[in-house]
C-alpha cells in the first residue's frame, strides 16, 4: 500500500485479485476514510462480463464478476486489477521528492442512464434483432430519458490539460432479490459507467446500460447508484514514494484508443481486435507485476459498451503496453461489434480511452526467508539472525528497525548475500549497536535489478519461522544401488562399432586390448578401412600394428573434450567404413635446424566451482563471486607461463556483471592487477559478459604470477557484484614440452579439419626445421603443414619439426590419453504411438506395469532408450536436443513420458559424482532466472515456442524408486479420480497477500459431489493448518493443492510443510495427486538436495503418484492465471467453465499452458515453469 503522510490528505491501495461469486477484499491497512475503488475487468470468459463492487468501507469491499442478461452467469473466475484512493484533490508523493502527479478523487449519486434507444421500444410486443421477446413500454412517456450528469472536480489546484479519468460504480442498489445470498445467474440491471467531455475542470458521466432491456423498469432505475472516479494527470511517469518504506510503485498514465470488433466478423468474443497502447517509461518494472486500468473517454455509438483488459506487457525495454477491447452485451442484439459508419463499413472504429498502469514488486521475492530471530543483548545491542531457504539473483540485505509505530531506519551496512544461485540455504547473523529504542526489525532484500522487497516485521525478543531443514541427496547410495541393476547394452549390429569418450584435449589412443575388454573385436579388419567420426564428420586417424587389425594394433587420433554444458567428454565413433577413413601420413624429419622456435601460445586458466541460475552466459558455471557495498574486495589467482621468452604479452579476463541497477552510470567497476600492479580498469553496465583485454608489460611477469581481480566499490551505487570466470594469456614461448605434453602455434582446429584437409598429400621434405625442447622420452607429435596433418614418432631428444609446421601437439608415448570406450548401441527408430516413453537404459526394463496401464486405456505405446536416441539423433552425445528431434520425427504421440532424474552439474564440477539420467533444456524465465528447466521444448515439434503434446517425467534415480512409483501410479488409477480435495495455503509475506482467499477461489472451480477441506495459515494459524495438512497427507485427501510462497524444500515461510516432514508421514489409502502453485517446489535439477517433489514421489512410501509444480520463480498472478485455467479443464473439460472433452492430467495442463501463452502472455512464465511429474495420461474425472 501507499499512504500519504498525515498532512497529505490522500492514499492509495493497489493489487490484483480474483472475482467469482461475490468475495470480500480486505485492504492491507484501514484507510482514513471510505475510498473510491476502481476495478478493471479482464477478457476472461466468452460472455459479456464486467465487475461490480459494493459495501466499500475503510477496511475493504466486495467484488464480483458479473455476466450480462442472456448469459447464464457461470463464467470462470476473473483476474481483477483494482486500486483504492481517498477522496480529495492532492498530489501523490514521488520517490526522491519533487512534485508528484495531481489527482482528484470523488463520487456522485445518480440514476441518470445512457442506453441504446432501440432497446427500449414503445411497443409492448417488441422483439430484439434475434427475435427474442423483450417487452416494451405501454406509452411513449414511460421510456426512460437518457442523459449525462455534469461533474466538477474537487476544488483545489486545476489540471493543466485534460486528465486521465477512470470510474467504477461503487454500489449495487438495483439488483433486488437476485442479489440476496449471493448473485444467481446474470446481473440485471447490468451496468457500467459512461464518460464524455473530459476537460480540466470536470466531465459528463452517467450509468451505462448499453443495450440491456430486460429487468429494467420502463420508468428507469428504481434507486440511485454511486459512481466513483479518479482523475490523474496525463503523461505521468514516476515512482511513488511509499510511506514508511514499502515496495516501490511505478505509475505511468496516458490517453490512447480502443475499438470494438470489426463489423461483419462473426459475433464471437476474442482478442483479435484488442488495441495496443504503448507508453515509454524511464523506470524498471517486473512485467508480470503490471496492473492496468482504463476507461472510455466518449460514448461514440448507441450500443454503449465498456472496456475489458486483454493483456499487459513490455514489448521493449522501457515500454509498457496495455491491450484493450470494447465489449457489448447481447441482450438486444448479438453482434458485439461496431455499427458500420456510412462509406467506411470495413474500417475499425477507434474510440479514445484513458489508462493508468502501475508497476511494482507486489508479490514474488527471489529470497525465501525461512527463519528470523531478534534477540536483545546488553548493553543496548540486538543480535539479529536469519536463515534463507533460497536466494536467487540476490545482492544483499538491508536491516531496518524502528520503535513501535515509528519510522524505519537503516541499521548498519548492507549485508552481502551469499546465495550461490543453486538455491541452497544460508545463515546470517548481525550485531546491532545503539538499539535501545528499537522494538521492531525487518529485512529488506535487494535483487540484482535494484528491486527492494520487504519481509515481515519481527518484534525484538521474538522469532519467526523455522530454520530450513535441507535433505541432502545421497549420491553414494544411489550409485551403489545402480551398480546392482546395470542394464544390458543393445549393441549395434556387427559388434564392430565403438564409442570413445574424450575428456581432455590431445593425442588419443585405444589398442586392441582396451577395445576387446568392452567386447569390441576388430580382428581381421583392414587398417585402411578403419575410421573415426565425431558429430558425423570424419576425423584424421593413424592405425598402428600392421595393415590388418590384430592383437598389436591400435588407433590414434587428435581429440578434444566437449564444450557443451551437458558433458565433459566428446563422443568419437570408431567404425569400419573405408569411405570415412582419413589416414594421416608420416611427416618428414628435417635434416637441419638446431634451435627452438618462438611461437605464440594462448593459455586458459579457469576453475569452475560455482553455479549461477542468473548467469548471462550459456554456461552458468564460474570461479568466484565478488560483492561489495563500499569496501574494496579482491580475488587472487596464481599462474605460471612455461617456456615463456621475451616478447609482447596480452591478457583477457572474463567477468560477468552480477547486477543491473536503475541509473545511467555504469553498474560495475573492475580493476585488474598483475603481481600487485594495476594493469586494467573497466567500467561497464548491466547483467552481461564482459571481456577485459589489455597488453602487459613483460617486465611485470615472474615465474609465479598472481592475478588480482578487485572491485573498488566506487560506482556510486549501493553495491557492486561481479562474477569472475577465468582468464587467458597470449604470450611468446619457445617450442618445448612441458611435463608429459607439448603444444605450439595456434591451437589446432580439431573440430574443423575434415575431408580434404586429410588427403594423404605427398610433400617435398623440408630440410630446414626447428627443435622441440624438453623431450626426454619416446614421443609422438602431430602437426599441421597447412595442407594436411602429419605424424612423426621420435625416440629420444633429437626432436625436429619442419619450418612449415604451423601448429603441433605432442605427448610422450607412455602418457598418451586412453579415453573411456564402450560399445556403440543400435540407433533408435521412431515408431508411431499414442504414448511415447523415453527412458534411461537403467530403467527401460522396469516399465511393464506402466505400459500395461496405458494399453488398458486403449493407447498404443512405444518405448525408446536414451542411449539409442543419442546414437540415432545426437551422434552419441547425451544432449536433450537429440531427444527433442526424436520426438519431433515420431510426431504423433499425444503423451510423452520421460523416465529418469536430472541435475545441473553435468560436468562434475562439484565433485559429488551426481548422476544425470535424462537431461532437460534450460531457458530464460525472467530478468533474474536465466537457466530454468524447460521441459516443454521436448514437445515443441515445430519450433513455435508452444508445446504440441502433453509431457510428464518420472524423476527417478534408482530402479527401486521407479518400481515403487509405477506401482503407485497403477494404484492411483485403480482408485478412480481424486474427488476429495484439500487446499492448503501458506501465510503472507506481504501485507496484501490473501492466499487463503485465493485457495477458496480455486476450490470453487469444481464439480458437484467433490468434497473440500482447507489448511489455510491465514485462517487457522500455522499450528492448526499444519495439523490439518498432515491429516490430508496421511490419507484424508486424495488431491492436495497448495498455493503460496515456497522453496525447493518447503511450503510457506512458516513453514507449513518441510521436505523432511514427509518421511515421518504414514499415508493410508492410494497415493495422492498434488498440485503446487508456488515457486521452486518441483526444482528437480539440484545436484545436492532433494525437493518437496522427491519427498512426495521417491520415498520408501510414495505419498503422491502425480505432482504438479514449478521449477522456477514466477509471480503469484502468473501461477493463478495458469491454475484457474487448469482447474476449469479439470472440472469441465474446457476453458472458462465450458464443457469439453479434455480428461487427462497432461492434456489439461497442456491446454492451460497454451491458452496462457496465446491469450495472457504476461503470465507465460508460469506456463513454462509449471511441470508435471507423473503419468500425463492419468484421468481427471
Amino acid at each position: 500500500s501507499v499512504n500519504l503522510p498525515a498532512t497529505g490528505g490522500g492514499g492509495l491501495f493497489i493489487r490484483d485479485g480474483v472475482a467469482t461469486p461475490t468475495v470480500q477484499i480486505d485492504f492491507a491497512a484501514a484507510m482514513a476514510d471510505v475510498p473510491v475503488v476502481i476495478v478493471m475487468p479482464s477478457n476472461q470468459g466468452a460472455d459479456p462480463r464486467s465487475l461490480r463492487v459494493r459495501n466499500i468501507t475503510t477496511s475493504g469491499f466486495e467484488v464480483a464478476a458479473v455476466s450480462a442478461p442472456d448469459a447464464d452467469g457461470s463464467g470462470p473466475p476473473m483476474s481483477v486489477h483494482y486500486f483504492a484512493m481517498l477522496p480529495g484533490s492532492y498530489r501523490l508523493p514521488v520517490s526522491g521528492g519533487g512534485t508528484g502527479p495531481l489527482v482528484k478523487v470523488g463520487s456522485w449519486e445518480t440514476s441518470t442512464i445512457q442506453y441504446n434507444p432501440a432497446a427500449f421500444p414503445n411497443n409492448v410486443n417488441a422483439q430484439d434483432n434475434d427475435g427474442n421477446d423483450i417487452g416494451g413500454c405501454a406509452a411513449p412517456g414511460q421510456q426512460p430519458a437518457p442523459g449525462f450528469d455534469a461533474i466538477t472536480f474537487p476544488l483545489g489546484e486545476n489540471f493543466a490539460s485534460s486528465p486521465v479519468l477512470l470510474a467504477s460504480v461503487q454500489t449495487w442498489n438495483n439488483e433486488g432479490a437476485n442479489l440476496n445470498g449471493g448473485l444467481t445467474g446474470p446481473s440485471a440491471p447490468f451496468m457500467n459507467v459512461a464518460l464524455q467531455d473530459i476537460d480540466t475542470t470536470g466531465f459528463d458521466g452517467a450509468i451505462e446500460l448499453s443495450e440491456v432491456r430486460r429487468n429494467v423498469p420502463c420508468g428507469g432505475l428504481a434507486s440511485d447508484e454511486t459512481i466513483g472516479y479518479v482523475a490523474i494527470e496525463d503523461g505521468v511517469d514516476v515512482i511513488l514514494e511509499v510511506y514508511g518504506g514499502g515496495d516501490e510503485i511505478m505509475l505511468v498514465t496516458g490517453i490512447g484508443t480502443a475499438h470494438r470488433g470489426e463489423f461483419g466478423e462473426p459475433p464471437t468474443w476474442d482478442t483479435n481486435h484488442c488495441a495496443a497502447n504503448d507508453l515509454s517509461t524511464t523506470h524498471t518494472f517486473v512485467e508480470t507485476n503490471l496492473r492496468g486500468f482504463a476507461a472510455l473517454r466518449s460514448r461514440a455509438e448507441d450500443d454503449g459498451g465498456w472496456l475489458r483488459r486483454c493483456a499487459l506487457s513490455s514489448p521493449a525495454a522501457g515500454e509498457v503496453r496495455i491491450e484493450l477491447r470494447i465489449d457489448e452485451d447481447t441482450n438486444f442484439d448479438s453482434e458485439r461489434r461496431q455499427t458500420p459508419v456510412p462509406g467506411t463499413a470495413a474500417e475499425i472504429r477507434h474510440e479514445p480511452v484513458s489508462f493508468a498502469i502501475f508497476g511494482g514488486d507486489f508479490v514474488t521475492t527471489p529470497v525465501s526467508l525461512a527463519w528470523m530471530r531478534v534477540k536483545p543483548l546488553e548493553p543496548d545491542q540486538l543480535q539479529v539472525a536469519w536463515a534463507t531457504a533460497t536466494e536467487v539473483g540476490h545482492v544483499g540485505f538491508e536491516l531496518q528497525g524502528r520503535s513501535t509505530g515509528g519510522s524505519w531506519r537503516r541499521l548498519g551496512d548492507l549485508v552481502p548475500g551469499r546465495g550461490l544461485g543453486e538455491l541452497g540455504a544460508d545463515d546470517y547473523e548481525v550485531l546491532v549497536q545503539d538499539a535501545s529504542t528499537i522494538n521492531e526489525v525487518r529485512l529488506v532484500d535487494i535483487d540484482q535489478l535494484g528491486h527492494r522487497r520487504f519481509h515481515p516485521i519481527v518484534a525484538v525478543g521474538s522469532d519467526m519461522g523455522r530454520r530450513p531443514d535441507v535433505v541432502l541427496t545421497d549420491w553414494d547410495a544411489i550409485r551403489a544401488a545402480n551398480l546392482l541393476t546395470a542394464p544390458a547394452i543393445n549393441r549395434a549390429a556387427g559388434n564392430q562399432q565403438a564409442v570413445a569418450r574424450v575428456a581432455q584435449k590431445g593425442i588419443q589412443r585405444l589398442d586392441h586390448a582396451a577395445l576387446l575388454a568392452t567386447g569390441i573385436d576388430f580382428t581381421g579388419v583392414p587398417a585402411e578401412a578403419m575410421a573415426i567420426t565425431t558429430a558425423g564428420e570424419p576425423v584424421a586417424r593413424y592405425i598402428g600394428g600392421g595393415e590388418i587389425w590384430n592383437a598389436n594394433s591400435y588407433i590414434e587420433w587428435l581429440g578434444q573434450a566437449s564444450e557443451s554444458i551437458y558433458s565433459a567428454s566428446r563422443a568419437y565413433l570408431i567404425i569400419v567404413d573405408p569411405a570415412a577413413a582419413r589416414p594421416v601420413p608420416a611427416g618428414t624429419v628435417p635434416t637441419r635446424g638446431d634451435s627452438p622456435r618462438v611461437e605464440r601460445h594462448i593459455k586458459r586458466f579457469e576453475r569452475k566451482r560455482r553455479y549461477s541460475i542468473s548467469a548471462p552466459s550459456e554456461d552458468p558455471w564460474y570461479d568466484a563471486r565478488l560483492a561489495t557495498s563500499g569496501n574494496p574486495v579482491t580475488v587472487n589467482r596464481s599462474f605460471e607461463l612455461p617456456a615463456r621468452v621475451a616478447g609482447s604479452v596480452s591478457m583477457e579476463v572474463e567477468v560477468w556483471g552480477g547486477l543491473d541497477f536503475p541509473g545511467t552510470d555504469p553498474d560495475h567497476h573492475v580493476e585488474v592487477l598483475l603481481n600487485g600492479v594495476l594493469v586494467a580498469s573497466r567500467r561497464f553496465d548491466g547483467l552481461v559478459v564482459e571481456l577485459i583485454q589489455f597488453e602487459v608489460d613483460e617486465d611485470l611477469l615472474v615465474d609465479n604470477n598472481v592475478l588480482t581481480i578487485r572491485l573498488p566499490g566506487d560506482t556510486g551505487y549501493a553495491s557492486d557484484v561481479v562474477q569472475f570466470v577465468g582468464f587467458s594469456v597470449d604470450y611468446p614461448r619457445m617450442s618445448a614440452f612441458s611435463g608429459d605434453h607439448g603444444e605450439g602455434g595456434p591451437p589446432l582446429a580439431l573440430d574443423g579439419l575434415f575431408h580434404s584437409r586429410f588427403q594423404a598429400t605427398v610433400s617435398e621434405p623440408d630440410a630446414l626445421g626447428f627443435t622441440v625442447a624438453g623431450v626426454s622420452s619416446p614421443a609422438v607429435i602431430w602437426f599441421d603443414e597447412g595442407h594436411g596433418l602429419r605424424r612423426i614418432v621420435y625416440q629420444g631428444q633429437d626432436v625436429r619439426l619442419p619450418e612449415s609446421a604451423t601448429a603441433w601437439l605432442g605427448s610422450y608415448i607412455d602418457a598418451i590419453a586412453q579415453p573411456a570406450v564402450e560399445p556403440a548401441v543400435e540407433p533408435a527408430v521412431p515408431v508411431d504411438a499414442d504414448y511415447l516413453i523415453i527412458a534411461h537404459p537403467q530403467f527401460a526394463d522396469h516399465l511393464d506395469g506402466l505400459i500395461s496401464l496405458q494399453q488398458s486405456r486403449g493407447l498404443s505405446v512405444a518405448l525408446a532408450r536414451t542411449d539409442q536416441i543419442y546414437a540415432g539423433f545426437g551422434a552419441h552425445e547425451p544432449y536433450p536436443q537429440a531427444i527433442a528431434d526424436f520426438i519431433s520425427v515420431q510426431g504423433n504421440a499425444r503423451f510423452v513420458l520421460l523416465v529418469g532424474g536430472d541435475h545441473v552439474d553435468y560436468r562434475g564440477y562439484m565433485g559429488n559424482e551426481a548422476q544425470s539420467f535424462l537431461p532437460t533444456f534450460y531457458r530464460q524465465a525472467d530478468a533474474i532466472v536465466r537457466h530454468a528447466p524447460d521441459e516443454l521444448r521436448f514437445v515443441d515439434r515445430n519450433g513455435d515456442g508452444q508445446p504440441d503434446a502433453s509431457i510428464g517425467r518420472l524423476p527417478v534415480r534408482t530402479v527401486d524408486e521407479l518400481q515403487r512409483l509405477v506401482a503407485a501410479i497403477v494404484e492411483r488409477d485403480a482408485a478412480g479420480p481424486a474427488s476429495s480435495v484439500m487446499v492448503a495455503s501458506g501465510g503472507s509475506a506481504k501485507s496484501w497477500e490473501r492466499f487463503g482467499h485465493d485457495a477458496r477461489v480455486l476450490a470453487s472451480i469444481g464439480l458437484p459431489g467433490w468434497s473440500y477441506s482447507f489448511a489455510a495459515v491465514d485462517e487457522l494459524g500455522t499450528a492448526e493448518a499444519r495439523s490439518v495438512l498432515r491429516q490430508g497427507l496421511e490419507g484424508e485427501a486424495q488431491w492436495l493443492s497448495y498455493i503460496g510462497h515456497s522453496a525447493p524444500g518447503l511450503w510457506g515461510f512458516e513453514p507449513l510443510l518441510r521436505q523432511s516432514d514427509l518421511a515421518g508421514i504414514d499415508r493410508t489409502g492410494p497415493p495422492a495427486v498434488v498440485t503446487q502453485w508456488g515457486c521452486w517446489n518441483n526444482w528437480f535439477v539440484s545436484p545436492t538436495q532433494d525437493a518437496i517433489l522427491h519427498g512426495l514421489m521417491l520415498g520408501e512410501q510414495v505419498k503422491a503418484a502425480t505432482v504438479l509444480g514449478s521449477v522456477s520463480l514466477a509471480e503469484d498472478a502468473s501461477h493463478f492465471a495458469l491454475a484457474t485455467r487448469f482447474y476449469s479443464l479439470r472440472a469441465f473439460g474446457g476453458l472458462d467453465g465450458q464443457s469439453g472433452s479434455i480428461n487427462t492430467f497432461g492434456e489439461a495442463l497442456l491446454e492451460a499452458q497454451r491458452d496462457v501463452m496465446l491469450n495472457d502472455p504476461a503470465h507465460r512464465g508460469a506456463a513454462y515453469s509449471v511441470v508435471l511429474f507423473g503419468d500425463p495420461a492419468q484421468p481427471l474425472r
